[in-house]
C-alpha cells in the first residue's frame, strides 16, 4: 500500500460491515468517521412504547449537501454509506475507497445478530416494521439499479482512480485492517 490514505470511503450492501471496518479503521487511524445515514436521516430521540426506535426522517437535500460538504473538510476522514449519489461526491476527494462486498446470506445473518445484540446491551431494537425494510434493501441490492444498488456500487468501484479495494469476507476485513499500525494515523 502506499502512503497511509487520509480520505476512506467505505460502500457495500446493509450488513456487509461497512460501519464495523469503519469504526475500526477510524479508531486505528484516529480520523473522524461519518455514516451516510447520520446525514441523511435526522433521528429520533425517543422511542416507541416497544422500545425500538421510531421512524427516522429524511433531511431536505440542501442540508444533506451541506453536512456532506462540512465533513468532507476535515483533513482526514473514514466515510460510509450505501448511497451512491453521496459516496460519488466524497470520491471526488477519496484516496482509498473499500466495498464490503459480502453475500447476501451474510449480510442477512449480520442484521439479524446486530439487532439482537442491541436488544441485549441497550434494550432496544428495530421495530419489526423497521427490520423488514433492511432485510428487504439487501433482498433488492444485487438487483436494484438504483443509486444504493450493487450495479451501482460496482461502477462507483470501478471507475474510482485512485486505491481501492474488495473485502469479500470479514477475514479479509479483518487482514486488511491490521496492514495499518495502530496509532499510525494523522488525526483528522
Amino acid at each position: 500500500m502506499s502512503p497511509l490514505p487520509t480520505r476512506i470511503v467505505i460502500i457495500g450492501c446493509c450488513g456487509s460491515g461497512k460501519t464495523y471496518l469503519a469504526r475500526r479503521m477510524a479508531e486505528r487511524l484516529g480520523y473522524s468517521i461519518m455514516s451516510l445515514d447520520q446525514i441523511v436521516y435526522e433521528r429520533p430521540e425517543d422511542r416507541n412504547p416497544d422500545g425500538s426506535l421510531k421512524r427516522m426522517r429524511r433531511r431536505e437535500a440542501g442540508k444533506v449537501a451541506e453536512m456532506l460538504n462540512d465533513f468532507l473538510n476535515n483533513r482526514c476522514w473514514v466515510l460510509e454509506g450505501i448511497y451512491g449519489d453521496l459516496i460519488g461526491k466524497a470520491l471526488k476527494t477519496a484516496d482509498l475507497l473499500l466495498w464490503t462486498d459480502r453475500e447476501k446470506n451474510l449480510c442477512i445473518q449480520s442484521v439479524e445478530t446486530r439487532n439482537l445484540k442491541m436488544n441485549e446491551q441497550y434494550g432496544r431494537s428495530l421495530s419489526d416494521e423497521q427490520m423488514q425494510k433492511v432485510l428487504g434493501q439487501i433482498e433488492k441490492y444485487a438487483d436494484s439499479g438504483s443509486s444504493v444498488g450493487r450495479a451501482r456500487h460496482q461502477s462507483l468501484f470501478h471507475g474510482f482512480e485512485g486505491e481501492r479495494r474488495r473485502l469479500t469476507s470479514f477475514g479479509e476485513v479483518d487482514g486488511f485492517l491490521e496492514s495499518f499500525p495502530a496509532g499510525s494515523g494523522l488525526t483528522g
